[in-house]
């Protein structure tokens, strides 16, 4: 479990009791069926221990069968022969090594972008108005490895530079389309046409980079790795070592990167459309993924939490702000809700947890398997979605971005 919501020293402090109450005669008064129908059973994950209050004595007698303790300081899930065995099998602590390389990864390409920007433009950071995130121009953004479709899928390029980018094309050599107006002989009045800003236009190239690569369909992969500016990255990584390195202890690296990875991607997959040629970045969606982890935790071991329902109201609240925070402009909140919900069907996939009953070992091998299909059916949904011709979700923008926000009605 999660060390948001556990100490050892719930475990720890009822080892003397245990060992009194794994005797023979202990063992002889509880029933096989005893065992399974008590009364805190649950589905807990190994290692899942809740910090309970600090002042339970460790010289309580042993219980009789069917006897409770007059204090659940312990709960008496602890007090399981088997359910201790299989928290002892699972309470290893790993090293936390994605965490810190995905973190450094994502430092080391912010700095490259503030170099690439000034490169371009001569100035590290964007104008506040264009950018208020303390960080490069949409160009960068886009060069760096950006979520942006016209880079993604066969799209049409005006051929205009977008901040931060340098264009390689001369005017003169970008066709121009014929107004579509005639004389009296038929004859077309003129082509149409206008002067962008900078001296020179920019081709697919020069705005995609990657070697001119069409379809690049590893930005939703990329964009993980880049952020908008300073302000963006810290507002993340804040969230990302306090709570991603606490899961990778738990559930090892292997779980968490899968997870990770997979929300992130499936964030910015998940209505991708809705929100037209905008370049969008961070590893926001793989945040909540991990987000959704915790709640799946706490669910989990509910029956392990002095205070199960108080956290639950906490981490609900949470969770809603967090998601009212996407209602804002400058934020994808698709990859937000499109990472939560990957999060939580691929913690249910790979996050480990005890089996306290037969039934119960039964329903997680079902809830897998459900996970399984769930998730693979949404990866196949979206990319199809996204790839195909017809206009994204009307209405979803407004899951997006606030409608009463003036800047959100544009």
């Amino acid at each position: 479990m999660s060390n948001r919501y556990r100490d050892r020293d719930q475990y720890e402090r009822s080892r003397p009791q245990y060992n009194k109450l794994r005797d023979n005669s202990y063992r002889s008064q509880h029933t096989h069926n005893d065992y399974y129908r008590s009364p805190t059973s649950s589905s807990a994950r190994g290692g899942g221990y809740r910090n309970q209050d600090k002042g339970y004595s460790t010289g309580t007698k042993p219980l009789s069968a069917g006897q409770t303790p007059k204090s659940e300081k312990v709960r008496s899930v602890f007090l399981n022969p088997k359910v201790r065995q299989q928290l002892e099998d699972n309470s290893k602590k790993y090293t936390p090594y994605f965490i810190y390389f995905v973190t450094g990864i994502q430092v080391i390409v912010l700095l490259v972008s503030y170099i690439l920007n000034y490169k371009n433009t001569s100035s590290v950071i964007a104008d506040v108005h264009e950018n208020f995130f303390i960080g490069p121009d949409t160009g960068t953004l886009i060069t760096m490895g950006a979520r942006y479709i016209p880079c993604m899928k066969d799209s049409e390029f005006s051929g205009e530079c977008p901040y931060g980018i340098r264009g390689t094309v001369s005017p003169t050599t970008i066709p121009v389309k014929e107004s579509g107006k005639v004389d009296e002989n038929g004859k077309d009045q003129g082509k149409i046409g206008t002067l962008l800003k900078g001296a020179y236009y920019c081709s697919q190239n020069d705005i995609c980079g990657f070697g001119g690569m069409k379809n690049q369909w590893f930005r939703f992969i990329t964009a993980i790795f880049v952020h908008s500016g300073i302000a963006h990255i810290a507002f993340n990584l804040i969230f990302q070592i306090r709570t991603g390195l606490s899961l990778e202890r738990d559930f090892g690296t292997w779980r968490i990167a899968i997870i990770y990875m997979a929300s992130g991607i499936f964030g910015f997959i998940f209505e991708a459309k809705s929100l037209g040629n905008i370049p969008t970045v961070g590893c926001s969606g793989a945040l909540y993924g991990l987000l959704a982890c915790i709640l799946l935790d706490l669910i989990q071991n509910w029956k392990l939490v002095v205070h199960p329902i108080r956290d639950l109201i906490k981490l609900i609240v949470i969770i809603i702000l967090s998601f009212s925070i996407g209602f804002l402009p400058y934020f994808d909140n698709f990859a937000h809700i499109g990472g939560f919900i990957m999060g939580f069907l691929t913690g249910l996939i790979f996050l480990p947890s005890i089996a306290f009953s037969e039934n119960g070992g039964r329903i997680k091998k079902i809830l897998q398997f459900v996970a399984i299909i769930v998730s693979v059916f949404l990866f196949f949904w979206e990319i199809k979605s996204f790839y195909n011709n017809e206009d994204g979700c009307e209405w979803c923008k407004n899951l997006n971005c606030a409608p009463f926000i003036d800047k959100c009605k544009n």
